[in-house]
Protein backbone atom coordinates (compact mmCIF):
# COMPACT_ATOMS: atom_id res chain seq x y z
CA UNK A 1 0.00 0.00 0.00
CA UNK A 2 1.33 3.69 -0.51
CA UNK A 3 0.97 6.19 2.18
CA UNK A 4 0.20 10.01 0.28
CA UNK A 5 1.47 12.38 1.77
CA UNK A 6 -0.44 15.54 0.45
CA UNK A 7 -1.95 18.84 1.58
CA UNK A 8 -4.96 20.00 -0.79
CA UNK A 9 -2.48 21.77 -3.44
CA UNK A 10 -2.50 21.44 -7.02
CA UNK A 11 0.41 18.96 -7.04
CA UNK A 12 -1.04 17.13 -4.50
CA UNK A 13 -4.36 16.64 -6.10
CA UNK A 14 -2.04 15.09 -9.42
CA UNK A 15 -1.06 12.78 -7.65
CA UNK A 16 -4.04 11.78 -5.99
CA UNK A 17 -5.50 11.52 -9.61
CA UNK A 18 -2.99 9.45 -10.94
CA UNK A 19 -3.41 7.02 -7.91
CA UNK A 20 -6.83 6.88 -8.57
CA UNK A 21 -6.62 6.60 -12.51
CA UNK A 22 -3.83 3.74 -11.88
CA UNK A 23 -5.80 1.66 -9.67
CA UNK A 24 -3.23 1.68 -6.82
CA UNK A 25 -4.52 1.05 -2.87
CA UNK A 26 -3.56 4.35 -1.14
CA UNK A 27 -4.00 6.04 2.48
CA UNK A 28 -3.43 9.97 2.63
CA UNK A 29 -1.67 11.41 5.35
CA UNK A 30 -2.42 15.03 5.03
CA UNK A 31 0.39 17.70 5.51
CA UNK A 32 0.39 20.72 7.62
CA UNK A 33 2.75 22.78 5.31
CA UNK A 34 1.79 26.29 7.58
CA UNK A 35 3.66 24.50 10.95
CA UNK A 36 6.69 23.30 8.56
CA UNK A 37 5.58 19.58 9.17
CA UNK A 38 7.55 18.42 5.56
CA UNK A 39 10.54 19.75 7.64
CA UNK A 40 10.50 17.71 10.70
CA UNK A 41 12.69 14.91 11.31
CA UNK A 42 11.36 11.53 10.52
Amino acid sequence: MITLYSKATSNGRKASIMLEESGLDYTVRPMDLDNREQKEDW
